[in-house]
């Protein structure tokens, strides 16, 4: 099966259900995605999304054990050890190592990762992949030497555009469980501690090894389980060089020579959304339109009712408008007219939107609970679980897609179910 296009991928996030923002959110969301463009069934583990779509989402230093490197919390009485580990991480401002994920069935994976504090990362895959992210600007780069594409997505949102790594780490809550045999790492005399991070339903449990002397990370272990407790999957992270100088060209968001760059986002901050009540909430009708814009018109039509776009984006062999200071988007086609309407939350988004306000005909809004939705539409056509606690709900005769996470509505999409009248 032939991997979704990347600019698709990320294009069709606004039709995903988002998770809390918690250290694995995004990269579930991701997953989501894979998933919803290949029609095929959802991967078991967190660790199979492709390392350059990971961090071209911001999260792959927070989903797994690295986020253990900088700085702990804990309770139990290992406390007292940590105090200088803690300390000695603290205080660096670079580290580099390698992270190798093992997931059943699959091969072995290996990505070489640098960290610059406070806001830089960059991986680089065995396949040759590489990925950029720049969270203080809020830009990641995303490279495929294959394919000589480069995708560069701007104006990431607070939520997946890591605001500083180090801090972020730092402040993560973890507790130390207790400390592990003494063993060698590498030639090097290693104090291990098993340890659990996250928070809620995602705590997970680590083991980390410190060096003796040094009192920074030399290894640090996690695995993934199923329902009988069968190890499923593996990430170990080795390699660890703290402090060591980083060529500032590893960071720059600019594509080598050759490639072809697809640009996502804006820089820009969104314009100030209208004050007008009918444009700021408009009201959405299911195979009618929202607002005053209906299915099948034009775009010059669209424009003219609906206002000026916030922006239109260049790629694409239709046209979108995007109109995220309002909290959604239209797609048009130039021969069928508007075919997509999108309604979106921040939860569903990489780049910055704000929330849809308006409501549905049925007087459904976002936050709206799953019965809300079945007691004004009735039974879906479908009810799909995505992951965990986000759903889909179709409604076919009606052209709708509900999102709810944590059953709340978060985004849902509406297509005209008939042909284009003449």
């Amino acid at each position: 099966m032939t991997a979704p296009d990347d600019v698709e991928v990320l294009r069709r996030l606004e039709q995903l259900a988002a998770v809390k923002p918690d250290a694995n959110a995004t990269l579930r969301a991701l997953e989501r995605v894979r998933t919803a463009l290949s029609n095929a069934p959802g991967p078991s583990s967190r660790w199979r999304i492709p390392m350059y779509l990971r961090i071209a989402a911001s999260v792959l230093f927070l989903a797994g054990g690295t986020m253990l490197l900088l700085g702990w919390t804990w309770s139990s009485g290992a406390a007292t050890a940590f105090a200088e580990v803690q300390e000695k991480v603290q205080g660096t401002r670079t580290v580099t190592f390698t992270e190798t994920v093992k997931v059943e069935g699959e091969p072995i994976r290996k990505t070489c990762l640098f960290i610059q504090a406070p806001g830089l990362l960059r991986g680089e895959g065995e396949d040759g992949h590489i990925s950029i992210l720049d969270s203080e600007k809020h830009q990641t780069l995303a490279l495929d030497p294959k394919e000589k594409k480069a995708t560069l997505i701007l104006g990431l949102s607070e939520m997946f555009g890591v605001p500083n790594i180090y801090d972020l780490i730092r402040n993560a809550a973890q507790d130390v469980l207790e400390t592990l045999p003494e063993q060698m790492i590498d030639g090097k005399k290693a104090i291990g501690y098993r340890v659990r991070f996250g928070v809620g339903e995602d705590k997970k449990e680590a083991r980390v090894w410190v060096d003796y002397k040094t009192k920074l990370p030399l290894r640090i272990e996690q695995s993934e389980k199923d329902k009988a407790g069968r190890e499923t999957a593996q990430m170990v992270s080795t390699d660890f060089v703290f402090d060591t100088p980083l060529d500032a060209a590893l960071f720059r968001m600019t594509p080598p020579e050759g490639y072809k760059l697809v640009t996502m986002g804006t820089a820009t901050p969104l314009p100030p959304a209208p004050k007008e009540a009918d444009k700021l909430a408009p009201m959405v009708t299911p195979l009618v339109g929202i607002g005053p814009a209906r299915f099948f018109m034009s775009k010059e039509e669209v424009i003219k009712v609906l206002g000026p776009p916030d922006s239109i984006p260049p790629e694409g062999k239709g046209i979108q408008l995007l109109y995220f200071s309002r909290g959604f988007q239209v797609d048009v086609t130039p021969k069928r007219g508007l075919v997509a309407i999108h309604c979106v939350t921040q939860k569903t988004f990489f780049t910055k939107v704000n929330d849809f306000r308006g409501k549905m005909k049925e007087g459904i809004a976002m936050g709206a609970s799953e019965k809300m939705i079945e007691q004004a539409y009735g039974k879906p056509d479908a009810r799909r679980v995505i992951a965990e606690s986000t759903i889909h709900l179709d409604y076919n005769k009606m052209g709708a897609t509900f999102n709810l996470a944590e059953d709340k509505l978060v985004g849902y999409m509406l297509q005209p179910t008939r042909p284009r009248e003449p």
